[in-house]
């Protein structure tokens, strides 16, 4: 296993280093050409001023997860009369003018209340607890060279009457959730590539395979090196890391048995509005269970996305589709998955309404699992797209799922969606979102999941406060009904964040 990472990081590094070269020539053929002086031009008059191009009015830096990815320095440019915010004093503090010294500090506070009727589709399973989160950090930046990123955070919860009590979800009472150094080295006039080593956070194209887990009440992070070039309309993040394990009650560690590394690229597509996406990842852990079957585990995804707006016709698309091989024990891994997304919004209608319909399918194993044929979901965000309720992993699956969402303006918005789930092999198992088959694929011989109704509704009250209220009924299937627990699941929350 660990000769395999290191060949991981050696094509991480080279593929970089190349783009590095790449990039430093296409900025240097712009220099020469830019060099061109205006007097060559015929017919031109050397005696006439050209205008001032207008001002690019300025605007505030918005909040973003991660957080980290924020920045604030055009705070250095703000106007006097652009309207101020409470919180603007501590958003770009000089520390030292030469050389350019400035912190960024920050936060967010969030409460939730959850409710559960019929927990894991069990009469007896019904709760309602509360979540709280607060995370603070601070964004040391000297020059545009180097960088320090500190987030701590803390994540609690109250009495959970439910299976697994307080689980590693919900509670993790104090810790490092982003501890990294920046080293960014220009490339250019318009690219840079920035060496980045440290405890952090990955959030990488859809979040469906890579995600911070943002719902989670303690999120998901990462020990790792990564590198990230960047330039106009594309760029690439290579990555070796280890999940960071959460203990609940003490300082959290790197789980020493798990090695999680890859290549992701972003690409604007030229002469549309379209954005491409490729990516390459390998996991490599001590043991894993799928489909039964269980043993020393390595798997490598390759995957491609498509998404973006076509032209001006109201429509947009997001298509995304990996592939998977490897071993897992003695058997060969060979599985698959596909998700896309149609949506069509009515601009010039009352509450801009978006009808979409989205479809997802992801592998499962068939026969008696002599090659496991189960996708992998890795570490991802399943909440925005299999449910609300977080019932169902990406993993011997297929969901259609149509919707429609609502703006009623800049502030609101309201989103109602249907979700029907079957297996994608009736000899495969339906799984959760932590990856384990939660029923016997033999308990009934019915691949219908279930129906998941979800509604939810937010509103940004101020820049800093936002409102969500959340509601998910669950209709289950004949295989659900007839393998085990068969009663109609309903979730519902109620949430506050207040960000700065």
């Amino acid at each position: 296993m660990n000769n395999t990472f290191t060949v991981c990081w050696i094509v991480t590094f080279v593929l970089c280093f190349t783009g590095s070269g790449l990039v430093a020539n296409e900025a240097s053929a712009q220099e020469i050409g830019d060099a061109t002086p205006s007097s060559e031009v015929v017919g031109v008059d050397q005696t006439t001023t050209e205008p001032e191009a207008a001002p690019v009015p300025w605007t505030r830096p918005g909040y973003r997860v991660p957080r980290y990815a924020e920045d604030w320095s055009t705070m250095a440019a703000r106007p006097d009369d652009a309207p101020a915010d409470f919180f603007d004093p501590i958003k770009w503090i000089t520390i030292h003018r030469e050389p350019d010294i400035h912190l960024t500090l920050g936060g967010q506070y969030r409460f939730r209340v959850e409710g559960w009727n019929n927990f894991g589709f069990d009469g007896d399973q019904n709760d309602v607890f509360t979540l709280h989160r607060l995370g603070l950090h601070g964004d040391l930046r000297l020059e545009e060279a180097v960088r320090f990123f500190v987030e701590l955070k803390s994540s609690h919860a109250t009495e959970r009457n439910l299976p697994g009590g307080r689980r590693v979800l919900d509670v993790d009472t104090f810790a490092l959730q982003n501890a990294f150094a920046d080293l960014r080295v220009p490339l250019g006039d318009s690219a840079a590539f920035t060496l980045r080593v440290g405890r952090q956070e990955m959030l990488l194209g859809s979040q469906r395979l890579v995600s911070p887990l943002d719902w989670s009440n303690t999120r998901r992070t990462f020990d790792a090196i990564s590198g990230i070039l960047e330039g106009p309309g594309f760029a690439f993040t290579g990555f070796l890391s280890r999940p960071v394990e959460i203990s609940k009650y003490e300082f959290n560690t790197t789980d020493n048995s798990r090695d999680f590394c890859g290549v992701h690229g972003r690409f604007d597509i030229p002469g549309s509005n379209f954005k491409a996406e490729g990516y390459w990842f390998g996991l490599y852990e001590n043991e894993a269970t799928f489909a039964g079957v269980t043993g020393e585990h390595q798997r490598h995804t390759l995957g491609a996305r498509l998404h973006g707006p076509i032209g001006d016709s109201g429509f947009d698309v997001d298509v995304e589709s990996a592939y998977q091989f490897g071993t897992l024990g003695d058997s060969d891994i060979s599985a698959w998955m596909l998700a896309s997304q149609i949506g069509y919004r009515f601009a010039d209608a009352d509450w801009r309404p978006r009808v979409f319909v989205g479809f997802d399918y992801a592998s499962g194993t068939r026969g008696s699992g002599s090659t496991i044929e189960t996708f992998d979901h890795l570490f991802p965000l399943g909440h925005a797209y299999l449910g609300w309720a977080d019932i169902l992993g990406r993993q011997n699956i297929i969901a259609v799922n149509p919707g429609i969402s609502l703006h009623p303006d800049a502030r609101w918005d309201i989103i109602a969606s249907v979700h029907l789930f079957w297996r994608a092999s009736g000899d495969d198992g339906p799984y959760n979102l932590a990856g384990a088959r939660f029923r016997d694929p033999a308990a009934s011989g019915s691949r219908y999941l279930g129906t998941e109704f979800d509604l939810l509704v937010r509103y940004r009250a101020t820049e800093n406060l936002t409102l969500e209220a959340g509601y998910c009924r669950f209709f289950p299937g004949a295989f659900i009904r007839e393998s085990g627990p068969g009663r109609g699941l309903d979730f519902f929350y109620l949430q506050v964040a207040f960000t700065f």
